[in-house]
C-alpha cells in the first residue's frame, strides 16, 4: 500500500509533516478498506528526497506504527514530483484474505495492495 495523495482530492501540502500525516491517513484508509488496520503492517518503507527530513517525521511515524512495530527502511531518493517530500509504502498481513485451511495450517498470505 502506498500513501501520498488524498483520495479524491489531488493536493500536496508544502510541509514535510503535513505530507507525512497525509501519507499515514491514506495508508490507514487503504488498510481499513481491506478490513485491516495499521496494526497489521509488517514492513514500511519511507522514500525521502532529503534524508534530513526523516527526523521531522519520526515522531508521527513512530506513534502510528507503535503497536505493529514493523520492519522499516528509509530510502533517500529523488521522487518524480519535486513537490513531494515523502512517499510511503507498506506491506500488511490481511487476515480476512486467509482461507480456513491457511488459518489452521499456520501459513499466512502476504498482501500488498497499492493506493496512491
Amino acid at each position: 500500500m502506498r500513501g501520498q495523495r488524498h483520495y479524491g482530492i489531488v493536493t500536496i501540502g508544502d510541509d514535510i509533516i503535513a505530507q507525512a500525516s497525509q501519507c499515514i491517513a491514506n495508508l490507514r484508509f487503504a488498510v481499513e478498506a481491506a478490513n485491516s488496520s495499521l496494526a497489521d503492517v509488517v514492513r514500511v518503507r519511507y522514500v525521502l528526497p532529503n534524508a534530513r527530513d526523516f527526523e521531522a517525521t519520526s515522531s508521527t511515524v513512530r506513534a502510528t506504527f507503535a503497536e505493529a512495530r514493523p520492519a522499516a527502511t528509509m530510502i533517500p531518493s529523488g521522487l518524480a514530483d519535486p513537490r513531494v517530500k515523502i512517499e510511503t509504502d507498506v506491506d500488511a498481513i490481511i487476515t480476512d484474505m486467509l482461507g480456513p485451511a491457511l488459518h489452521q495450517s499456520g501459513h499466512s498470505k502476504h498482501a500488498q495492495p497499492h493506493a496512491a
